[in-house]
């Protein structure tokens, strides 16, 4: 039986950033590839993602601003306060260019920084993201190519 603990053994845990502190949980030494949580989440969210993904790439969890153990700074403007704290984190890790999956509001948040910062992505990763923000199908068959079509992308 899998735990979290276990699920996260080999994986580093430590904070980045200059202007936010961002707590991370990576691993790997491959294509950098930034895993952005869900609303009321946290980089555990990805435990037993990380370890598996860190044979091809360097999965990097973390926790956004007003979530998990980073910054709670003063609430303001929510999509320009977590690019902010995307392109702290890229920026603190020496990283010029990243891919980025997205899960719900993770994934509204990469698509929005894609959207601003096209120079800074490389591949992005929309997974289960609000479907009025995607303009995607809706159903397990749609869900079922949504997940074929994020594969490929890695692939």
């Amino acid at each position: 039986m899998s735990t979290i603990w276990v699920d996260l053994l080999g994986t580093q845990t430590h904070y980045v950033g200059k202007k936010f502190r961002t707590r991370v949980i990576e691993a790997g030494m491959g294509e950098p590839l930034l895993m952005l949580h869900g609303i009321g989440g946290h980089a555990e969210a990805y435990s037993r993602n990380i370890g598996r993904l860190s044979e091809r790439f360097r999965p990097i969890a973390l926790d956004m601003v007003w979530h998990g153990f980073s910054s709670k700074p003063p609430f303001s403007d929510t999509m320009p306060a977590y690019c902010e704290q995307l392109l702290d984190v890229i920026d603190d890790l020496g990283l010029p260019k990243v891919s980025i999956e997205g899960e719900s509001m993770g994934g509204h948040i990469a698509m929005y920084f894609a959207l601003h910062y096209p120079d800074r992505v490389h591949k992005l990763i929309l997974n289960t993201g609000r479907r009025r923000a995607l303009r995607r199908g809706n159903g397990p068959d749609a869900t079922r190519r949504r997940r074929e079509l994020a594969a490929a992308t890695l692939a």
